[in-house]
C-alpha cells in the first residue's frame, strides 16, 4: 500500500523504492515521537511528505518530463480481452492523475487510494479540513474532466 502510494506520487518505481526506503528510515528514528492514532495513518503521512518534498525538489532542479512509463497492474478477471480493457482503463487513469497538481494528486491517493480519514489528510499536509475538503473536491472535478475528455465512456464502465 505505501509503495503504491509512493509510486502514484512519485511517478516513477525507482523514485518510490528510494522516497519509501527515508521514510522507514525517519519513521525509525522518530517512532518514540508517535502518539496515539494510527500507525497506518502516521506512516501513510510520513510517505506522502517523502514524496511530495522529492518530487518538488526534482522540479526546482530540472524540468518535469512526462513519464510514458504506465505500470499496468494484473486484472482477477480471466481473459485476454477484459485485460486489456482494465489495462487500458488504467492507463487513462493514470495518466489523467498524472495532469493534476502535487497537492491535488496527493489528496486524491491518501483519501481514494489509502482510505485515510479528512482529519488524517489534514494532518499529513498540516492544513485545516476545510482546505483538505476543497482541494479533493476540485481533484475530483479536475480528474473527471481529463478522463471524460480522453474517454467520453469511461465513467461508464468504471461504475
Amino acid at each position: 500500500m505505501l509503495f503504491g502510494l509512493a509510486r502514484r506520487i512519485t511517478g516513477s518505481p525507482d523514485d518510490a523504492l528510494d522516497a519509501l526506503q527515508d521514510s522507514c528510515v525517519k519513521a525509525w528514528s522518530s517512532i518514540h515521537g508517535m502518539q496515539g492514532g494510527s500507525f497506518r495513518s502516521w506512516m501513510s503521512t510520513i510517505v506522502a511528505r517523502t514524496c511530495l518534498d522529492r518530487v518538488r525538489a526534482r522540479r526546482q532542479t530540472s524540468p518535469l518530463e512526462q513519464d510514458d512509463r504506465v505500470i499496468a497492474l494484473p486484472d482477477p478477471r480471466p481473459g485476454p480481452e477484459a485485460q486489456a480493457l482494465a489495462g487500458q482503463r488504467l492507463r487513462l487513469i493514470e495518466a489523467a492523475l498524472a495532469t493534476l497538481s502535487e497537492d491535488h494528486r496527493a489528496i486524491v491517493l491518501l483519501r481514494d487510494l489509502s482510505g485515510l480519514s479528512y482529519e488524517d489528510i489534514a494532518a499529513s499536509l498540516d492544513v485545516p479540513i476545510g482546505t483538505v475538503r476543497s482541494r479533493l473536491a476540485r481533484a475530483r472535478l479536475l480528474l473527471q474532466t481529463e478522463l471524460l475528455r480522453q474517454d467520453p465512456t469511461i465513467l461508464e464502465a468504471l461504475a
